[in-house]
């Protein structure tokens, strides 16, 4: 388990602060040329768009995670104890049905996309349309462990999840404080 958290770690997390960081030196790059040298890079715009896409659906799963998606807790903040739990619960079922839906539709979409590529860059669109599924897939992992802690909980009457979705919700995004996520394991 702690592996699969760590690998889950690297690609929601380091790999999205790679590409953003290959496009602004990529971007840079192509600046210089094109305004220096009158010899801009063709190929800019299409790998962007790759990476961007990519970094887009691996900080979706990060922010899955770390219980970052925007909520609307006017319906939530009025439940408590038992109460609360079940709230999460079918709120954690209906996120689960949805992604399951978007997931199952994307794949079509991306083996149809399969045998095309970028005019520019001769890149298989596939690294482009892959982003979906995959970032979809990484959702429903931390939405099915998310499921697994809730249902616990209104086994055993506990209140753990509900406890650890506030404390990360109360979370500073402020980079300089390092990340004390706490490690989410289900015993059942």
């Amino acid at each position: 388990m702690r592996i699969i958290r760590r690998i889950t770690s690297i690609v929601e997390g380091t790999i999205p602060g790679l590409l953003l960081l290959f496009i602004v030196l990529m971007v840079t790059v192509d600046v210089f040329m094109r305004y220096v040298l009158s010899s801009p890079l063709t190929m800019t715009s299409e790998i962007a768009m790759v990476c961007s896409t990519w970094i887009i659906m691996l900080g979706s799963a990060r922010a899955a995670r770390k219980f970052q998606h925007i909520t609307i807790s006017a319906l939530a903040d009025r439940f408590h104890g038992r109460a609360a739990n079940f709230h999460a619960l079918i709120v954690t079922v209906v996120t689960l049905v949805i992604l399951t839906v978007v997931l199952v539709s994307a794949v079509p979409y991306v083996m149809d996309t399969a045998g095309r590529i970028f005019p520019l860059t001769q890149i298989p669109r596939i690294w482009l349309t892959a982003a979906v599924p995959v970032g979809f897939a990484l959702m429903i992992v931390h939405y099915v462990v998310d499921l697994v802690w809730i249902i616990r909980d209104v086994v055993k009457g506990g209140d753990s999840f509900l406890i650890e979705r506030e404390r990360q919700s109360e979370m500073t995004l402020d980079p300089t404080v390092p990340d004390t996520t706490t490690v989410r394991t289900v015993k059942l």
